[in-house]
């Protein structure tokens, strides 16, 4: 499944292929880091995932991710606002990908646009999600990316 392919599992016949998955799939152990700066946003994240057993790592700034993804620690998947003060999702993405081309980034944004969607998969980002989205989409682009 190509990462154009994830925003396109909106209608409900296309979604119901990926109900089989358990929710907290196989992840336990897992670490993600979310860069968004956005208190509510990360908040509803952190909910997401309080049932997966993964480790979460958040900040709230592109250059505070790059520091992360520099440091020892063993992430796993990015999901990345677009739209963040001091460094923006895109060029944190470029950056990233210059020492972690191996990493799974999801873009994530409230304000998108065909060519936001374009610019994201440009720069490094595996997929692409629209503000808001369904707990279950993003469960399944990171299904088919760590699992």
């Amino acid at each position: 499944m190509t990462s154009h392919e994830f925003d396109v599992l909106k209608t409900h016949s296309e979604h119901k292929r990926f109900e089989s998955y358990k929710e907290t799939r196989k992840w336990k152990g897992k670490t993600i880091l979310i860069v968004e700066d956005v208190p509510s946003n990360f908040q509803l994240l952190e909910a997401y995932f309080s049932r997966t057993g993964m480790n979460i790592i958040h900040v709230e700034n592109g250059l505070e991710a790059i520091e992360v993804m520099k440091s020892p620690n063993a992430i796993d998947l990015i999901i990345m606002d677009i739209r963040l003060p001091k460094l923006n999702g895109i060029r944190s993405t470029q950056e990233i990908r210059k020492f972690r081309p191996d990493i799974p980034i999801i873009a994530q944004t409230a304000f998108a646009m065909d060519s936001d969607k374009e610019l994201c998969i440009q720069s490094g980002c595996d997929a692409f999600l629209s503000k808001p989205f369904l707990k279950q989409e993003l469960f399944d682009i990171i299904e088919y990316y760590i699992s």
